[in-house]
């Protein structure tokens, strides 16, 4: 491949040529064609402009290029710096976007410029700002830039730049998301019609080889950024085709609101017209959809839009009334814009063909139909009409899904409905069967009888314990029928009530039927049988007896209450109690129960007696013994101090005989 260094000497060469021959190209800076004129073009930005570290940057390399194909450009800018070119331009070192901000205004002011190759942010983000707010700033940029076009009658086309890489990994990071974040704003400013090329030097660049430092192109990098901007400014100020094709060819046609020659940033609207029998669909292509299916191009190169036609399927729809057919030749789902189609209307039998309606009158059989559109065509065929009768058999009646006038073939839905307490049985006539609904098909006069019996119900008495129910009727029972129920307690038991369908406490109650009915009679113990255990004993002071509770008859869930002496215990409600008597005596002991239905009883009262003693008899045998021992004990002790008073007086004695002699 050719390096830089060639390309420029077989460009310079190619330029020597055309200034021989005097074919020497400019712009104009309105609109971009070819003609007599200078383009203003103000390179605006921080020392990557500048050129920092690579022989003027971008600046000379774009210059050089641009007038070696023949374009008449001025650079325009407060600084200079360069030689060999026109080395006008506002690349400040160091400087931050809000700095650019806030003097491009007063820039433009001094050198007003046609043409702004804006590459701002890499000091910001160096700087630790975050992405977004750099992104505000270069907005503010685009404000102030716009803001001078208004104040003074200019036209500037910013070609806005995704920003180059560092050597810095993190800050290549928050580049890249600052660079998506431009290109997004831009965008919307482009929409909203600001003249904005972006162009992409971001992965123009090859890094690190393409960098001098950690931020700065080398030569092979800043001409490669030349190159990006020529082409952009090139592609600005060239001509450009708008190629318009219609699918299908014989579909429509397009019209435009301007013609050729287009430059970047013409806006063309494109409007469709269907040819009949047509529909337009869509836009392929470039462009965006405008109002009532227009397309709008902004021309930023050739361009190229479709407008995309569908061939109108139209359907015919037959229709008839009575019984009958249609059929249609040729016979498709579908017709195109045209067609003719034959229609020809087959009456059944016993039926005749009685006219057209719809899209086609009069009563011409077959008749023929242009297809000009979705097209509905009716068949009117007659019949004679028959009726259906419908009777009952007990109580209840008949519904139909339709009252007629009816025709041959006809299908009538019938519904037995019988009456409260009744039920279906089936239909006779010219209907069979108990299904129900029931469909007939008519075939001449008809007639259908509903057949209705009366429902048997139910009565079902349960027994709660002793005791039995008669009743005035056994039945079988029909709705509305009124039975009498009598409750009748075995001996010892009492009637509690009645629970179900049946509610109240009198022996004889009424009920009446009202569908299956179930009723409960409860009947009740007069008294409980209690017992308990055990009915006496003899026990001491601190001993525990425990005492138990049984039940012969009645109804569990059993509430228990035990007395002594005839107070009742407190806490003394179970089945068993323990008694621990604190001092002597005789007590007596009885429980009280009641069962789930208010049956009480008592244990008998009369057996139930307890004895209490200090301790028992053998305790105090023990007790005398001791007083024995001790009684001789004493004695021993009294009859040992009597010998020994005795030996110390005969002791005294042999003494006082010793001294004498």
């Amino acid at each position: 491949m050719l390096d830089i260094k060639t390309l420029r000497l077989l460009v310079l060469t190619a330029v020597l040529v055309l200034l021989s021959s005097s074919a020497f190209l400019v712009v104009s800076k309105a609109d971009g064609s070819i003609e007599n004129g200078t383009v203003r073009i103000m390179p605006l930005g921080n020392s990557i402009t500048y050129g920092y570290l690579g022989d003027e940057g971008y600046r000379k390399d774009l210059y050089l290029d641009l007038v070696n194909s023949g374009y008449n450009v001025d650079f325009v800018g407060s600084l200079s710096d360069g030689v060999g070119f026109d080395n006008n331009h506002e690349g400040h070192m160091g400087w931050r976007a809000d700095q650019i901000r806030d003097d491009v205004y007063g820039w433009l002011v001094a050198n007003p410029a046609d043409v702004i190759l804006l590459h701002i942010g890499t000091n910001d983000i160096t700087d630790g700002q975050a992405p977004s707010g750099v992104v505000a700033e270069a907005q503010g940029i685009l404000d102030n830039i716009d803001q001078w076009q208004s104040d003074y009658g200019e036209t500037v086309t910013v070609i806005l730049a995704r920003i180059i890489l560092t050597t810095n990994e993190t800050l290549n990071n928050a580049i890249t998301t600052y660079n998506n974040a431009l290109e997004t704003m831009a965008s919307t400013r482009i929409t909203n019609g600001d003249r904005i090329i972006t162009v992409d030097m971001q992965n123009a660049l090859s890094y690190p080889s393409e960098l001098s430092d950690e931020f700065h192109p080398t030569p092979t990098g800043y001409a490669i950024m030349a190159n990006v901007w020529y082409d952009a400014l090139v592609n600005l100020w060239a001509e450009h085709t708008l190629t318009i094709t219609v699918d299908p060819p014989a579909a429509g046609s397009v019209t435009t609101n301007t013609s050729e020659p287009y430059h970047y940033f013409d806006v063309v609207t494109l409007t469709p017209t269907a040819n009949a029998g047509y529909t337009f669909n869509n836009w392929s292509g470039d462009g965006a959809d405008g109002p009532q299916n227009t397309r709008i191009i902004t021309i930023t190169g050739n361009m190229t839009a479709t407008a995309n036609f569908t061939q109108n399927q139209y359907t015919l729809t037959l229709n008839h009334t009575g019984k009958g057919t249609i059929t249609k030749t040729p016979n498709q789902t579908t017709y195109t814009y045209g067609t003719v189609v034959s229609l020809d209307a087959v009456a059944d039998a016993g039926w005749r063909f009685g006219g057209w309606s719809g899209n086609l009158t009069g009563s011409t059989n077959p008749a023929e139909v242009i297809i000009a559109g979705n097209i509905t065509v009716t068949a009117t065929f007659i019949q004679e009409e028959y009726t259906l009768s419908a009777s009952t058999v007990g109580s209840g009646s008949v519904t139909r899904n339709a009252i007629g006038p009816y025709y041959l073939g006809d299908v009538v839905e019938l519904t037995a409905v019988p009456d409260v307490g009744w039920r279906f049985t089936g239909w006779s006539g010219d209907l069979t069967g108990n299904t129900n609904p029931a469909t007939i098909t008519v075939t001449g006069n008809m007639s259908v009888t509903a057949n209705f019996v009366q429902k048997d119900y139910t009565l079902t008495i349960s027994i709660a314990s002793r005791g039995s129910v008669t009743r005035s009727n056994s039945g079988p029972y029909h709705l509305g029928d009124v039975v009498t129920l009598t409750a009748n307690p075995n001996t010892g038991w009492n009637f509690s009530g009645w629970s179900g369908a049946l509610s109240g406490g009198a022996n004889s109650a009424t009920i009446t039927i009202g569908g299956n009915e179930v009723v409960t009679a409860t009947f009740v113990v007069s008294t409980l049988t209690v017992s308990m255990t055990p009915e006496s004993a003899k026990l001491t002071i601190g001993e525990t007896l425990a005492f138990s509770a049984s039940v012969a008859d009645g109804h569990a869930p059993y509430i228990y209450q035990w007395f002594l002496n005839g107070e009742a215990v407190a806490g003394a409600t179970g089945q068993s109690w323990d008694f621990k008597p604190d001092a002597t005596g005789n007590y007596s002991v009885y429980v009280q129960v009641v069962d789930s239905l208010g049956a009480k009883g008592q244990s008998n009262t009369n057996r139930a007696t307890y004895e209490v003693v200090d301790s028992p008899e053998g305790n105090n045998i023990a007790d005398a013994g001791y007083v024995v021992i001790l009684v001789v004990a004493l004695i021993i002790i009294l009859v040992i101090s009597v010998l020994f008073v005795i030996a110390r007086r005969s002791a005294l004695g042999r003494r006082k005989g010793n001294s004498k002699l």
